[in-house]
């Protein structure tokens, strides 16, 4: 138990951390599409083909497709101009890697489905104690977390029933973001060396999201910790200054 409201996260994973409750934030929002029997299919974390990098979010409906890149800045301000996303003074990568995401997905799209398939890339952004748009990019759509829905929704509809449906299948193969296939695995005599150890089996998604459950409740301990520790100090220097007030009034009184 951390009485003082230490973080249990090393200072490097603090920025995993938020991305991650910021990714998992919008996935809920996004559930409420295709709830009144619409044609939305939401996939998350989408590999775009090289294994490492991915799209936060890819979002097929009526609307087109789209992807997502959430961007969470508790206590931050952020301005959007038509070329930079500029938070706490400080410009962000987001424009261009969104467009460079969606340029990706859109190729992976077209490879698998034989046509082009255009792509219309999101920043979507939260937690952010002021988000001013000045001026919405050219290319990419700003949009606060809150109105993502509400967003999509209200977009024009291009396409139709059957082919969402041809998209979402596409979308579904895992050899859509993985274009080339894994290598075959060795023989097993040659795998099977004497001081060779058979490889950790990985956590399943279960245990993934248990997992991240319980750092995300020590971390919100921790931070509710810091702020009665907070609390408490103030209500000390409070009591201070009220034990001390007679002996100064006597002291300017003489």
């Amino acid at each position: 138990m951390r009485l003082t409201g230490r973080s249990p996260l090393a200072p490097g994973a603090r920025l995993w951390f938020v991305g991650a409750v910021g990714e998992l934030e919008v996935a809920e929002r996004l559930r409420a599409l295709g709830t009144r029997g619409e044609a939305w299919r939401v996939l998350h974390s989408v590999p775009v083909g090289d294994g490492v990098r991915d799209v936060d979010h890819v979002v097929i409906g009526p609307a087109g497709v789209f992807t997502l890149t959430t961007e969470n800045h508790p206590g931050k301000r952020v301005v959007v101009w038509d070329h930079s996303v500029i938070a706490d003074g400080e410009s962000t990568p987001y424009l261009r890697d969104s467009v460079v995401g969606a340029g990706r997905v859109s190729i992976l799209l077209e490879t698998a489905l034989g046509r082009p398939v255009p792509v219309a890339p999101l920043v979507v952004v939260l937690g952010a104690t002021h988000l001013r748009i000045a001026q919405q990019p050219e290319e990419v759509v700003i949009v606060r977390a809150a109105a993502i829905e509400r967003h999509l929704r209200g977009l024009p509809a291009i396409l139709t029933v059957d082919e969402v449906r041809e998209l979402t299948r596409a979308a579904l193969k895992p050899r859509t973001w993985h274009p080339r296939p894994a290598l075959a695995a060795p023989p097993a005599e040659a795998s099977a060396a004497p001081d060779s150890r058979a490889p950790e089996a990985l956590p399943t998604q279960a245990e993934l999201q248990s997992w991240f459950a319980r750092v995300r409740a020590e971390v919100d301990g921790a931070r509710r910790i810091r702020a009665a520790w907070a609390v408490g100090a103030a209500a000390a220097l409070l009591l201070a200054v009220v034990l001390e007030a007679p002996t100064v009034v006597q002291g300017l009184l003489g």
